[in-house]
């Protein structure tokens, strides 16, 4: 449950309740007990009259359930005897060899690498929309900063890229934890598999996943903890992303004439007392929101704590799906964010030439006229130490105070002048020079950030494709469940 929305922006509801998952454990719990059905059928293990009549009766409840007639079953244990109304007592073979344990981690997979699968979408659509601003402001310049004081000039669209290849790790996270868990645990039994001869792998193809648990307690009673925690931890790293990009936004929009903007209809609120203020509210609402998610997932952390394995606290579908909703909702009003983000370069030059953030290009040029590296980068910090007690700026300095300072700092080299020309020394304070000077791989040059725009980019393909390939595969062993029914010659009617 997010906070107080403060702006006419607000949130994106649409599908925001149902989470990430398109499915239940409902369907999941038919899904589960048709490709038992199908597997005993085929290893003969079941005999066809029992199989047609539990088939039949699934069918019936879960059209009840889609109907509202009956609930939508979250256990199995209330499953089990609304088949066994329909079907009869002898069917209850078709739990042989199964146990709660194992359908329900079954599940809790399924809904999990749905949700993973979902959450890829999105962060590689905020890829993919970083990538776009990158794009968009091509070429604009702006202040960076270490240490929270103003440092070099940069180009935006390198500040952009740099979080869309962050954005692009946490989704090589979530598609790496998708590839750890996308093994099936149906035939784990309660901890330690079953006499019952079921075919894991058989059965693992008939519910989508790529292969069965290679250990039958680590899939029932580790696993299943630690998929959620693994999942929470990613969702921390995810959202301190988020909350760092918008604590930039924010350190800049309080200074008169930010230099980036969100233009985004509804985003900001007056106040009900000073007529000239115009409050961030969506963006401070999406980072009290940020906080808020990172404190849920933290929690899969803190309850997993001197938990004794068999324990099923890590497992609770409602919890997780809970916090999955509100990720969803984070990442599309972030997504929102980046959209909307337009670039002052006026005021960002501005801000540039108030302070001496071009000096580490004055003692890189010295270097490069033979002086060595410490005596420039001296004389230019003893430059700006004067600078500032005169209270004066780069462009309120004049060249000839500049060889005045430079004489008193070599003091016995006195009679050696001053490297650079006036010129020479003008074009060191251009911010654009600077950036566009840049000559090592992966610096902020546009050469160089036209290379890493068409890299991430590519990334983003990546993510899509293999978003695509889960979709294709649910529908797959879904025909394939549908087409080993009419090869066996049962559930036809």
């Amino acid at each position: 449950m997010l906070g107080f929305e403060m702006t006419s922006a607000g949130r994106d509801k649409t599908g925001a309740a149902n989470g990430l998952q398109k499915h239940d454990t409902n369907w999941w719990l038919h899904r589960i007990n048709l490709a038992s059905l199908i597997s005993n059928l085929e290893e003969e293990l079941i005999d066809r009259d029992k199989a047609e009549r539990i088939i039949k009766a699934m069918r019936e409840v879960e059209s009840a359930s889609e109907k509202g007639e009956l609930p939508k079953f979250n256990t199995y244990i209330h499953f089990e005897p609304e088949i066994l109304k329909r079907a009869g007592m002898d069917c209850s073979v078709m739990h042989i060899g199964r146990s709660s344990q194992d359908i329900l981690a079954t599940v809790e997979f399924g809904l999990n690498k749905e949700r993973i699968a979902g959450t890829i979408e999105q962060t590689a659509r905020i890829q993919k929309s970083l990538c776009d601003l990158a794009k968009r402001e091509m070429g604009k310049v702006v202040p960076a900063y270490t240490n929270g004081v103003q440092a070099l000039p940069e180009s935006y669209p390198h500040y952009v890229l740099a979080f869309a290849r962050a954005f692009g790790r946490e989704t090589e996270r979530f598609a790496q934890c998708f590839s750890r868990y996308d093994v099936c645990p149906m035939g784990a039994g309660v901890l330690n598999g079953t006499a019952w001869p079921l075919n894991r792998t058989r059965i693992a193809d008939l519910l989508g996943f790529d292969t069965p648990s290679e250990n039958a307690f680590d899939a029932g009673q580790i696993a299943g903890n630690t998929l959620p925690l693994e999942l929470s931890q990613i969702v921390v790293s995810v959202m301190t992303l988020i909350s760092e990009f918008l604590a930039d936004f924010s350190a800049q929009y309080h200074h008169s004439y930010p230099w980036v903007v969100l233009d985004l209809s509804g985003s900001t609120y007056v106040s009900s007392a000073m007529p000239q203020k115009r409050n961030p509210g969506f963006v401070n609402d999406l980072r009290r929101d940020c906080s808020f998610v990172t404190s849920e997932a933290i929690s899969w952390l803190f309850r997993l704590q001197n938990l004794p394995t068999g324990m099923p606290d890590e497992r609770d579908e409602p919890l997780i799906n809970e916090l999955f909703k509100d990720v969803k909702s984070v990442l599309s009003r972030f997504d929102r964010v980046v959209n909307g983000l337009r670039v002052k370069e006026d005021n960002a030059l501005k801000e540039i030439a108030s302070d001496w953030t071009c000096t580490q290009e004055i003692a890189d040029r010295l270097v490069q006229k033979g002086i060595d590296f410490r005596t420039g980068h001296g004389f230019a910090s003893s430059l700006v130490s004067w600078a500032r007690a005169q209270s004066k700026t780069p462009e309120t300095t004049l060249y000839e105070e500049v060889c005045e300072i430079w004489k008193d700092f070599l003091k016995e080299k006195a009679k050696m002048p001053f490297p650079m020309t006036e010129e020479e020394f003008k074009a060191a304070l251009d911010p654009r020079a600077i950036v566009e000077g840049r000559r090592t791989d992966g610096s902020c040059s546009r050469e160089e950030v036209e290379k890493l725009l068409k890299l991430e980019r590519s990334r983003v393909e990546i993510a899509h494709y293999f978003v695509k390939r889960f979709a294709e595969s649910q529908e797959a062993f879904l025909r394939e469940q549908e087409q080993s029914l009419k090869a066996l010659g049962v559930g036809n009617e």
